[in-house]
């Protein structure tokens, strides 16, 4: 008999050691549904998507001043008839291929070999092929001068590309942040949908005790009728708790890209953290970093800028000192032609200068102006976003050190709370105070408990607020 009982109580033993380990499977670490929301959430796998294509993007600002091939062909057969030089057609083939590059320096060169045929169908003169490499070169000297608008133009693509890197990994990070908020929010309605419960537990044996009496006629009806709006209002409190539990685990799915406001999985606990040990749980971002939305908007204040110094270039007056030289070749046969474009018998020299400029000298003045005023306002907007972002951290963290000290005084507050109930409920069941008092200490600890996880919850979504200032929130 004793070997059987022995034998029934370890197998209950071992079945609830299993349950145990079982549940603690289905806990779903903050960590764990981060890792979720990154893999599963659209937003945030586009966002890595976009900031990992900006550093390859970024190279093409190395083509503004690489050398590239170029070339062209055409064929012309013109019929048209020349009343002072009598043919039946003329035909010509084209060829030019070559390099050309333009340098920070505001040069650009063209290096190219040209092939010509020209040939007038109809008369004696035989056909002739034209031949020879051509060097051609230009200089700015006033607008784009010595490269100053190939350099803004560098400048303004490489900050648009930082600006969006910059721009999508906040929009990264600002999804982590929702994501561990409804973690936190759904974690906050679950504990006061318990406490709710409870509460209409206490207040359901409240109402039965007073019914039980006063159906025997102990007790005054006023204490019945007492409990009985206690316990609707606590099915309230019940009530709107689940509703906002409800809502939670759907923001909690949706994060992690799921359509449902069921969530089967349990959380990390909220009465794992109290006032002695949540400082060193959570270990609170120290030291301000510059917030990403801050480094695109400093981004995009360096392209603002060179946008302004661009359109200021363009409105300058173009002064250009240009060139060309070339060796050629040119006889009726194609050979003889191809060796003479490799000596110096034919060479081409030009040089030159082109100068064009807008003759609205108001319109230039006044647009330049404003360009200026561009730059001194982007200035200005980054200045004020800087200042936001100071003003944000700071503000942070007076938050939270404040809901620190709310914190500790609703434990304080909830524990004698909860002693002056469990006194009360002892006073009454000696008959020595009402029910009236008993109702009215347990909303009173009803109040404290829920304000007490409202507040602990305050502080975990400042405290994940605060890491968007830093690099807790890293992409992968």
């Amino acid at each position: 008999m004793k070997s059987s009982s022995l034998l029934s109580f370890l197998t209950i033993l071992i079945c609830f050691n299993v349950a145990v380990a079982e549940d603690n499977t289905n806990v779903v670490s903050l960590d764990a549904y981060l890792g979720q929301v990154r893999s599963k959430h659209d937003g945030v796998k586009a966002s890595e998507f976009i900031v990992d294509s900006t550093h390859l993007i970024q190279r093409d600002v190395e083509l503004l001043t690489e050398p590239s091939f170029f070339s062209s062909g055409s064929i012309t057969n013109d019929s048209k008839q020349n009343p002072f030089f009598p043919y039946t057609r003329y035909e010509s083939t084209q060829i030019q291929a070559g390099a050309q590059e333009q340098t920070e320096f505001g040069t650009t060169a063209k290096l190219s070999y040209n092939y010509t045929t020209l040939q007038y169908v109809g008369t004696q003169i035989p056909k002739f092929y034209q031949t020879g490499p051509l060097l051609e070169f230009s200089q700015s000297l006033w607008r784009n001068g010595f490269g100053s608008e190939i350099v803004a133009q560098k400048e303004q693509l490489q900050a648009l590309n930082e600006a969006q890197k910059f721009s999508e990994s906040y929009k990264y990070k600002s999804y982590l942040f929702e994501a561990e908020s409804n973690y936190w929010r759904l974690a906050l309605g679950r504990e006061a949908t318990q406490v709710s419960k409870n509460a209409v537990d206490r207040a359901k044996r409240i109402f039965d005790y007073s019914q039980h009496k006063a159906s025997l006629g102990l007790a005054d009806n006023s204490d019945f009728l007492q409990s009985k709006a206690a316990l609707e209002a606590r099915k309230l409190d019940l009530r709107i708790s689940q509703e906002d539990e409800q809502t939670a685990s759907r923001a909690f799915n949706s994060s992690r890209g799921v359509d449902s406001d069921t969530v089967d999985e349990n959380l990390s606990q909220l009465t794992d953290y109290d006032g002695k040990n949540i400082e060193k749980k959570l270990k609170r971002q120290t030291s301000m970093q510059t917030r990403d939305d801050v480094k695109a908007a400093q981004e995009q204040s360096k392209a603002t800028i060179a946008a302004a110094k661009l359109s200021q270039e363009k409105d300058r007056p173009s002064l250009e000192v240009f060139g060309q030289l070339g060796i050629n070749g040119f006889d009726t046969d194609r050979a003889t032609s191809i060796d003479q474009s490799f000596g110096t018998s034919k060479p081409t020299e030009v040089i030159g200068v082109r100068l064009n400029f807008p003759l609205n000298f108001a319109a230039t003045h006044d647009a330049n102006s404003g360009w200026r005023e561009q730059q001194v306002a982007a200035k200005y907007n980054l200045e004020r976003k800087i200042f936001e972002q100071e003003r944000d951290w700071h503000d942070l963290n007076q938050k939270y050190d404040n809901a620190m000290t709310r914190y500790e005084m609703y434990e304080t507050l909830s524990a004698a709370q909860k002693a002056k109930l469990r006194n009360e409920k002892d006073r009454h069941s000696k008959g020595r105070t009402t029910l009236v008092n008993v109702i009215n200490f347990e909303v009173d600890y009803l109040v404290a408990e829920l304000s007490r996880i409202r507040t602990l919850a305050e502080i975990l979504q400042i405290h994940a607020q605060l890491k968007l200032f830093g690099d807790t929130y890293e992409s992968r």
